[in-house]
């Protein structure tokens, strides 16, 4: 007769619960070094100007852990990069991540001004905010009245619903463009722009205005403060797969709140700040 040898249902949760652990944890950490690697190798291109971009920034094959909600980089035809701000859609037109200034410009005038319901929302957005280079432009369509005769600066026409159209522009100061009998217009749009592309404005010359657009304006980014002492740890900065609150990932280890750990120092003292 042959014994049968019985576990109890206490032994054998015990058993599996091990064999778990002894499949699931060379996994993780082959996980989060994977994820630690292509944060590290992968960086964002797109055209010529949009090069070895990192975090925040993410997208195309840079994965969205590698940056944080609200950076996302669309790289269309592989040509030029746009980006959703405050429900907008931008062109990208450049970073300096030393500065954590981006130029962008509206998306909806890059090749066209003559929009009949084009509406730019003032940028109030938690991640972006303007920067110190950007002066307000004033655009007036579908002007009337004696305007129309006169010979004046910064002057533009527009076919909108079957007819020609006269609009004007000025900067916040009116100073380069004086209309002595200025008339109501049925619409106007403020955007903003770079100071030293109005700055290009002389008695003697003028800009397009879709050049003049086209520039863009500068906004400034946000990130954490930690970040450089998450970097110099060792480590990067990364929102996580299911996490919206950025990190310090750590190389062969987990992430951590600030900083990578010493060996042999607690996690704790990082953490506690």
């Amino acid at each position: 007769m042959h014994r049968q040898l019985f576990l109890s249902p206490l032994l054998h949760h015990s058993i599996a619960t091990i064999i778990f652990i002894l499949i699931t944890f060379p996994t993780c950490n082959g996980d989060d070094d994977d994820q630690y690697t292509i944060c590290n190798t992968t960086r964002y291109h797109c055209g010529a100007t949009i090069q070895n971009v990192s975090y925040p920034f993410w997208g195309a094959n840079r994965p969205p852990f590698c940056g944080v909600p609200g950076f996302q980089l669309t790289c269309n035809n592989n040509n030029y990069t746009t980006i959703d701000i405050n429900n907008q859609n931008f062109r990208l037109l450049s970073i300096n991540s030393s500065t954590q200034l981006v130029t962008i410009a509206p998306t909806d005038l890059w090749d066209d001004i003559c929009l009949d319901n084009f509406n730019y929302s003032i940028l109030d957005d938690t991640l972006f905010s303007y920067g110190p280079d950007v002066r307000n432009l004033n655009v007036f369509y579908d002007c009337r009245g004696r305007s129309l005769n006169i010979s004046v600066r910064n002057r533009f026409t527009c076919m909108m619903r079957g007819s020609e159209t006269v609009g004007f522009y000025a900067d916040e100061s009116f100073s380069s463009v004086q209309l002595p009998e200025f008339q109501p217009c049925e619409r106007t749009m403020t955007v903003p722009v770079l100071r030293r592309a109005i700055q290009r404005f002389t008695p003697n010359e003028t800009i397009e205005l879709l050049e003049l657009l086209n520039e863009g304006f500068d906004v400034e980014y946000r990130i954490e403060e930690f970040c450089s002492a998450c970097q110099k740890s060792g480590g990067l900065c990364w929102s996580g797969t299911n996490s919206t609150q950025p990190s310090c990932l750590c190389k062969n280890i987990e992430a951590h709140p600030f900083m990578c750990p010493e060996q042999g120092v607690p996690t704790r003292l990082y953490e506690a700040g």
